[in-house]
């Protein structure tokens, strides 16, 4: 398995103008819980085996405990929720 450096994975995250507003904290740079580290812009979040240069995060902890993310998942597996498909109507 290839590894993934810290500026990889940054590449995940929002735009770093974001770095003061502390609503955005947790997605402006990649953190660390558990044995992963992680990267998200809040739309995607990108999850590798622990990069021993990304600080723990205590707010990346709640984040990930509360979309219920599984950490036994292998590298490999990424799993995808289900998805309905919506109608579409005619357009205008």
């Amino acid at each position: 398995m290839d590894t993934v450096d810290v500026g990889t994975l940054s590449r995940f995250c929002l735009d770093i103008s974001h770095a003061g507003d502390p609503r955005f904290g947790v997605f402006v740079a990649p953190f660390s819980v558990g044995d992963c580290t992680y990267a998200t812009n809040k739309v995607i979040i990108i999850r590798v085996p622990r990069i021993d240069a990304v600080p723990v995060s205590e707010r990346g902890a709640k984040l990930i405990e509360k979309l219920q993310i599984p950490s036994d998942l292998g590298p490999d597996l990424i799993p995808w929720p289900a998805v309905q498909e919506i109608p579409m109507g005619p357009c205008a």
